[in-house]
């Protein structure tokens, strides 16, 4: 398993690549993998080149479970996994995610010691610095906002793209942390109807991103 990129900024991307791989000399009726996040990652996507994948538990460090089905032996006996995500603001840190195959022993192996892998990431918070001395830090507290009545724009919006991303989600996360002083359409920003930016706004983003909503609330 690797991590990109590393170090990682707070409050930025952050995206693991695993690598499954049968390398014993028998087939593998079912391949089972267990990816754990770090409680400062949520996700924001996955993919698998086989097989399929479900997260598990929450979208802020909750887990993914992937079936990759049955595996044989050889070159074609391979599986990739990427997960992507965004990292909320924490400041200077190191933080860990693990992936297991067959996490329960329910295949015999030849070698069960090499079922897991473990990505250190070092998240560096460089922009925190800058932030502050451009901005005065009441600019991190939940602020209410009233869209215009004749320009509702696209909730979730942030950047003004006309488009509902991640990137959307990370700069609310910063604007909250108080690491950005404003966001270009902040009236787009309050996404679950209460009136106010925080980070429940950037979960819901993260959220409809994933395809775990059809709609934001607000």
């Amino acid at each position: 398993m690797s991590d990109a990129p590393d170090p990682a900024p707070s409050g930025g991307a952050l995206t693991y690549s695993i690598q499954v791989t049968n390398i014993g000399a028998s087939p593998s009726p079912s391949v089972r993998l267990l990816f754990s996040a770090p409680a400062a990652f949520s996700y924001t996507g996955f993919s698998t080149s086989r097989g399929a994948c479900a997260i598990v538990g929450a979208v802020a460090g909750g887990g993914l479970d992937c079936d990759l089905g049955p595996f044989g032996t050889g070159p074609a006996a391979t599986a990739a996994v990427t997960v992507s995500g965004a990292l909320l603001p924490i400041g200077d840190a190191s933080i860990e995610a693990t992936a297991a195959v067959d996490p329960f022993s329910v295949i015999a192996e030849t070698n069960e010691a090499n079922n897991s892998a473990t990505a250190n990431t070092t998240v560096y918070s460089g922009q925190a610095s800058t932030a502050t001395a451009a901005a005065p830090t009441a600019t991190a507290t939940a602020t209410p906002v009233e869209p215009p009545a004749s320009q509702p724009g696209l909730t979730g919006d942030v950047d003004c793209n006309d488009a509902v991303d991640s990137r959307d989600a990370t700069l609310v996360l910063q604007y909250v942390a108080g690491l950005i002083s404003s966001l270009a359409c902040s009236e787009n920003a309050h996404t679950n109807g209460d009136g106010t930016i925080n980070a429940a706004d950037a979960m819901l983003i993260l959220q409809r991103q994933a395809g775990l909503l059809s709609r934001l609330p607000a």
